[in-house]
């Protein structure tokens, strides 16, 4: 006969277990994020999009104050200028300063852990088993080695945490309040925080569909954190801003991220895969589907369609919106028959977080603000040296566009014609400067208006002009490498001589 206190047969043993490690089907969670963090924290950093936030942060940390006029372009220097990422620039600079590219590594290897963490509570707070939940995180995972480091990377943490507060909205109802001061955070780094009140309100429709009565406190905090949105230094203005840059044409024509995804690119594919992966699953499905779910999908399917960037969006709601659906609402999620929990467990557990880290090791020598070979792109070192020995203060000089956000952060005293916020760019201007790359007739022309003496020209971005400039009379060759070409103006030279102006 057993006592009082005595606990019931098998107890001890579980908890025996449970001593010895993490069970078999928690390994699925470490798995579902350790591996894609090895992966992706071995890539390397493209400084297009992040090089000139990094100068932001810094221009503010030291000024203290935030930017309201633009310091980087030739052509609207000194005008105002929405710098709605000035929180995520902030932060970028601060991890750059203290220690270099190490700390920007260390900064993306956090924002992207924290995200796949976030998914994988959502699809288990949505209704999903370790497994499927590690599955449907890994997913994610094969669309963020799209994402390069920028103030879009702190974004997706942000995306995701709500994501998980809808989900789970129905066990914690109080903890849906968390999502107001991550809403606050959002706008003030990235411009897609307009998301955050879009997910509350699928989920606000959701309860009201299935008559859960928490509805009402569901959209009230979605009106909430539309209002939070307006919590930042350039209040409502940053919505036309984003409406401004989601629809500018010239972003679109240009900028591949912001055209439709295709299959001939491996990002596309996926994105189509996944696709058709999410369509198999509810065909076997003998049960009707929720149609909020189902417009959950759609929504984030066509913003998908629209452009590439917003690939990362779907890559985090699908999954969430997935577990959501095929969960059985009268069955807690399914788990392992059997589940050993053992020293071997530990084991592995061990070799997955140390797998997480490795790739780190080859950043921790690069604390400094000498970029590491091979680790940055974009960011040519040759080049730069060699600018800033010709160059004179407050020099213009042309540049290759994609090299335009980095010239920024290690030239800033020259400005630059062109880089990567294409909505600041006037069309002429831009026009003119395509005409240049291209080498077209009255290239020259151009660059002796623009009062351009040195030009520094990409091997693939002005792969037509280089041939051109190099047997033109008024241009000479000063420096090349891998990466391109500086050619200086020739003394003496009509500077519209040879190209027929």
């Amino acid at each position: 006969m057993r006592g009082e206190n005595q606990a019931p047969a098998g107890t001890s043993a579980r908890a025996a277990g449970e001593a010895r490690g993490p069970r078999l089907s928690q390994l699925w969670a470490i798995a579902a994020v350790a591996v894609p963090l090895a992966v992706l924290s071995a890539a390397p950093i493209v400084a297009v999009d992040l090089a000139y936030h990094i100068r932001a942060g810094e221009m503010m940390l030291d000024s203290h104050r935030i930017l309201r006029t633009d310091p980087f372009l030739s052509w609207t220097l000194g005008q105002p200028w929405l710098d709605q990422q000035w929180g995520a620039q902030l932060l970028l600079d601060l991890a750059y300063r203290s220690a270099g590219w190490f700390g920007l590594a260390t900064l993306r290897a956090l924002s992207d852990a924290l995200s796949l963490i976030l998914i994988f509570l959502a699809c288990r707070a949505a209704g999903a088993g370790r497994r499927a939940a590690a599955f449907l995180t890994l997913g994610s995972a094969v669309f963020l080695a799209a994402e390069s480091l920028r103030p879009e990377s702190f974004a997706l943490p942000c995306f995701a945490a709500i994501a998980w507060l809808v989900a789970g909205r129905s066990e914690h109802p109080a903890r849906l309040w968390w999502a107001i001061p991550i809403q606050i955070v959002w706008a003030n780094v990235h411009g897609s925080f307009f998301l955050g009140p879009a997910l509350l309100a699928l989920g606000g429709l959701d309860d009201l569909v299935r008559h859960t009565g928490a509805a009402r406190r569901v959209f009230g905090v979605g009106a909430v954190a539309l209002l939070a949105t307006l919590m930042n230094p350039f209040g409502w203005r940053v919505w036309p801003y984003v409406f401004t840059v989601g629809t500018n044409p010239l972003i679109r024509e240009t900028v591949r991220e912001w055209q439709p995804p295709t299959v001939r690119n491996w990002v596309g594919i996926a994105f189509f895969a996944s696709v058709a992966l999410v369509a198999a699953l509810f065909a076997r499905r003998r049960k009707p589907v929720a149609w909020v779910g189902l417009l959950a999908l759609a929504l984030f399917f066509a913003m998908t369609l629209t452009a590439m960037r917003h690939m990362l969006w779907w890559a985090l709601a699908a999954p969430v919106v997935v577990a959501g659906l095929l969960a059985s609402p009268k069955q807690p999620p399914k788990e392992p028959a059997r589940d050993p929990a053992g020293p071997l467990n530990v084991v592995i557990a061990g070799l997955l977080a140390v797998t997480s880290l490795v790739p780190m090791v080859r950043w921790a020598p690069y604390t400094g603000t000498e970029p590491p070979a091979n680790l940055v792109a974009y960011a040519p070192a040759g080049i730069t040296g060699e600018l800033r020995q010709l160059l004179s203060p407050g020099e213009r000089f042309f540049n290759a566009q994609e090299w335009g956000s980095w010239f920024e952060l290690v030239l800033p005293q020259n400005p630059v014609l062109a880089d990567s916020r294409f909505e600041l760019i006037p069309r002429d201007v831009w026009n003119e400067y395509v005409a240049v790359s291209e080498g077209r007739e009255g290239w020259q022309e151009i660059l002796a208006r623009w009062h351009v003496s040195v030009v520094a020209l990409a091997r693939d971005q002005q792969r037509d002009l280089i041939p051109i400039i190099r047997d033109d009379p008024g241009w000479q060759l000063f420096y090349q490498d891998g990466d391109g070409f500086i050619f200086t103006r020739s003394e003496g030279v009509d500077s519209t001589a040879g190209s027929g102006v």
